[in-house]
């Protein structure tokens, strides 16, 4: 189900990407969506999904045709995938603190060389969708407003038409005052964002580590409950090699006649 999802999905996004991304803006209220990010992951969704599909339809084909070999195929594929999922859920809650560190500061260094008003290179799609989370979760800034004093000038334009200098994008001003959201305004804010009310203050970073940290326990939920039905599905399919076996050894004791059948000539 997992593998058929991620397949149409990706596949979606490659054959008819605007419908999709019509429907995330609604769902997500974006006016922005990086677009350009989800076309480049819908191809690893579709490898995944692909490579899913195929590894249960071996799991069936295996089931049914009583073939050990195809069920120790995927038995094995299924503990390298088990192994793989206990080790990042271990790292994770054993170096948290440590990966959220270099992932901020990673972060914070892309948005220092990458951002940039160029739409046409490889700088437009982190600023579409830094903007856009910008809008969506009301911050500013990976760690704050002062993030942009040290963003590199020569790509994002800081000269406003009225000759004022801008210190902070526009999506930094006004979206949690809408009732006052007026072009002198949001220059007023962008121009002096640090005299003004209208800036958001809180940085992306604590805004989206809020919503990480709402959804933690439900996620590991869920990473819990995988490896606990991937557990059982490996049991049942061990089970059923050891039957595999079994039932050929004592075809083989029975001269090719399964037992059940030889004990029916028996009785006529």
């Amino acid at each position: 189900i997992v593998g058929a999802a991620s397949l149409a999905i990706g596949l979606w996004v490659i054959l008819d990407d605007a419908s999709l991304f019509n429907i995330l803006r609604e769902v997500l209220q974006l006016n922005l969506l990086g677009s350009d990010i989800l076309r480049e992951s819908s191809l690893i969704m579709v490898t995944a999904g692909a490579a899913l599909i195929m590894l249960a339809g071996i799991g069936v084909m295996g089931a049914l045709a009583l073939s050990s070999c195809l069920l120790s195929f995927y038995a094995v594929v299924l503990v390298m995938l088990m192994t793989l999922e206990s080790a990042v859920v271990v790292l994770v809650l054993v170096f948290r603190s440590e990966l959220e560190s270099k992932a901020s500061d990673m972060f914070n260094q892309r948005l220092k060389t990458t951002y940039g008003d160029s739409i046409d290179d490889s700088r437009g799609p982190f600023t579409r969708t830094f903007n856009a989370l910008q809008t969506k979760l009301s911050c500013c800034g990976w760690t704050g407003p002062e993030d942009f004093a040290h963003v590199d000038h020569h790509h994002w334009n800081t000269t406003l038409d009225n000759g004022l200098t801008r210190r902070v994008p526009d999506q930094c001003c006004g979206t949690q005052h809408s009732d006052d959201n007026s072009t002198d305004t949001v220059q007023e804010c962008v121009s002096q964002p640090y005299n003004s009310s209208k800036i958001n203050q809180q940085g992306c970073y604590d805004a989206v580590k809020k919503i990480i940290d709402g959804y933690q326990w439900s996620i590991f939920g869920i990473a819990v409950f995988l490896l606990l039905f991937q557990f059982v599905v490996m049991i049942l399919t061990l089970a059923s090699i050891v039957h595999n076996g079994k039932v050929k050894y004592e075809m083989r004791e029975f001269g090719g006649v399964e037992p059940m059948e030889l004990h029916q000539q028996q009785q006529s």
